[in-house]
């Protein structure tokens, strides 16, 4: 990664290089950039589509870095594609995915390290599932119709499916945290803009640079720390999927808390805000009796229902469990149980951590 630009200021005869250190006139100068910014609508919260979710997670906001800690199978990639859908149709809706200037362009990035590209894609553009395809469950007119509706959302992928890239599995380039800021760096460079979110999916598969003897725990440390880098550095939220241990599934309910990540104590170092995912569909009845609570009321366990639960915000509110209407096979957050609907919502930052406006 780059380094920082050095601030050359002259004292005396003696010329001084800084690089961190800012002086009241610096700080001047970034606190009117920062005014400008929020003038002209760029610093938006990450927004999850469902008004009574947004108003609890209030810190999603450009700069920082959103971990989300699930077991396999419990909707982490499906929650992922749900925000790129949502934070794509809010840059059409702004119309800052077609700024005229690259400089005012903007895009949601998915790095994606177990899903096809292909398959990420398709699912952020509601097009049928790869086994629907391949059973020959589609509509040919309509696939292709899909197909061409990729061309109308502002969504990136960075994967494993250039494979012509590389003649032996050997020469493939490695899918680390600097190689996601390399192609970030290159798509400004080519006058695509900048993301306005960045998803990574997910943590543990994530390949490391120069590893050599350093232990795993230090590397995925390390990986944080540059994702976070990255996310101040290009101005947008970072959200990262991690695996759950094991042992989740012998808790009662198996719903993750801080502890339970692999290499949890540095996700919780990195991670600004912490949620987690329990899908009970996917436990047998033993563990919940076929029905679970939530605010005093009970429901079947079926598809449809998913827990999200805040583990950890900066400088706000934080422990607080929903449970969520969900389409499976849309992968689409539909709201919280007995609430509103799901609404797109745009919030504003309006000068402080906990200042966001609807």
């Amino acid at each position: 990664m780059a380094m920082p630009r050095r601030v050359i200021h002259q004292h005396g005869d003696e010329r001084l290089n800084r690089i961190y250190a800012k002086s009241p006139l610096d700080l001047l100068s970034s606190r009117t950039a920062f005014q400008q910014r929020l003038e002209l609508g760029e610093l938006v919260a990450m927004s999850f589509g469902v008004d009574d979710i947004d108003r609890v997670v209030r810190a999603i906001w450009p700069g920082t870095l959103t971990t989300i800690i699930a077991r396999p199978s419990n909707f982490k990639t499906s929650l992922m594609v749900h925000l790129a859908r949502v934070e794509a149709a809010r840059l059409v809706a702004s119309g800052k995915d077609k700024a005229a200037t690259p400089a005012d362009r903007r895009y949601v990035l998915f790095a994606t390290l177990e899903e096809d590209e292909v398959v990420i894609s398709q699912s952020i553009t509601r097009g049928p599932t790869v086994t629907a395809m391949m059973e020959g469950q589609y509509d040919p007119a309509k696939l292709r119709a899909n197909h061409e509706s990729v061309l109308s959302v502002p969504v990136w992928t960075v994967g494993y499916e250039r494979r012509e890239l590389a003649d032996d599995i050997d020469d493939m380039p490695a899918l680390t945290a600097e190689q996601i800021y390399r192609e970030v760096v290159q798509i400004e460079k080519d006058g695509h803009g900048r993301p306005s979110l960045i998803l990574v999916d997910y943590l543990q598969i994530l390949e490391m640079e120069g590893a050599g003897n350093d232990k795993r725990s230090e590397q995925v440390s390390r990986a944080l720390a540059i994702l976070k880098k990255m996310a101040r550095f290009f101005g947008c939220p970072i959200v990262v999927a991690v695996q759950a241990k094991e042992e989740v599934d012998r808790k009662n309910p198996p719903v993750p808390q801080m502890g339970d990540s692999y290499y949890s104590s540095e996700v919780a170092h990195h991670s600004d805000v912490m949620l987690s995912l329990y899908y009970p569909f996917r436990y047998p009845d033993e563990v919940h009796g076929g029905s679970v609570s939530w605010k005093g009321f009970s429901y079947p366990v079926d598809p449809t229902k998913l827990f999200l639960q805040l583990l950890k915000q900066r400088k706000g509110h934080g422990r607080e469990l929903w449970l969520l209407d969900i389409d499976p096979s849309g992968q689409e957050v539909l709201g919280v149980t007995g609430g509103l609907r799901a609404r797109p919502a745009v919030r504003h930052y309006s000068g402080g951590p906990d200042a966001w406006e609807s």
